[in-house]
């Protein structure tokens, strides 16, 4: 595995924003000792998506990719000891879904950290043509010497997800980009979570996790459930003045 130069998190591989040479330190201390722990392997996740403020923007061409660890808080502490006292300069939490903004920015208050940046990320072994989207949400270390010491677990717990440390990756050569677009994708994820809500449309929602076979209609069956959803929602909102103007005649 090659990896790439330390740098910010959620940006662009590029030289300019490589780390300072303190906190590759405690970056390289914690990558060691996570890559030691073989149960700590996550997976390799590649970014689909970058929120800003309430849209999310496709990122193409894709360029880094991470590799996810279980992240503890005893974790980050024994590499900023490794390190004589430089800190560890990011960690993230991956969610199933996406949350609130306020909510994303007020979960770090007491923590050493502050939200940097939030990507929609995809597993890089998921073949389908529609692949599970999961939320990473980037924290870097506060500037200077303020913020609390609260557990970083416990900000993971108001997000509803769980404590992950990103490694920066280069992407895969040739790679192909999911078939369908990333916001349609994400409309027929949360219409699966309010499956009661569509039931009415008489559409079939896609498992959350869809067996082998299945693969090759995921993609359509996706696309149709977006659709019928948006499609429910726009006449929901244009029927109350379709009838009130009936009444009018």
């Amino acid at each position: 595995m090659t990896l790439a130069p330390y740098q910010r998190p959620g940006l662009a591989l590029a030289d300019e924003m490589q780390l300072p040479a303190a906190q590759q330190l405690a970056a390289s201390a914690l990558r060691d000792r996570l890559t030691a722990q073989s149960a700590a392997a996550l997976g390799r996740y590649v970014p689909w998506a970058r929120q800003s403020g309430s849209a999310w923007l496709t990122i193409s061409p894709v360029d880094h990719e991470v590799d996810l660890y279980t992240l503890t808080d005893a974790d980050v502490a024994a590499a900023n000891a490794a390190s004589h006292g430089d800190e560890v300069p990011w960690v993230a939490v991956r969610t199933p879904q996406p949350v609130p903004p306020a909510l994303a920015l007020a979960a770090w208050d007491d923590t050493r950290y502050d939200l940097l940046a939030v990507e929609g990320v995809y597993r890089a072994d998921d073949p389908s043509t529609a692949p599970r989207i999961e939320f990473l949400y980037w924290a870097q270390l506060h500037d200077g010497f303020g913020g609390g010491r609260g557990s970083l677990s416990v900000a993971a717990a108001r997000l509803g997800g769980d404590l992950v440390w990103p490694c920066h990756v280069h992407p895969a050569p040739g790679r192909p980009e999911p078939a369908l677009p990333f916001t349609v994708v994400l409309a027929a994820q949360q219409a699966q979570r309010s499956a009661p809500a569509a039931a009415g449309l008489g559409v079939t929602i896609a498992p959350a996790d869809p067996a082998p076979a299945s693969a090759g209609i995921a993609g359509p069956l996706v696309l149709a459930t977006a659709c019928a959803t948006a499609a429910y929602l726009v006449w929901g909102s244009i029927r109350p003045t379709h009838r009130a103007n009936r009444r009018r005649r």
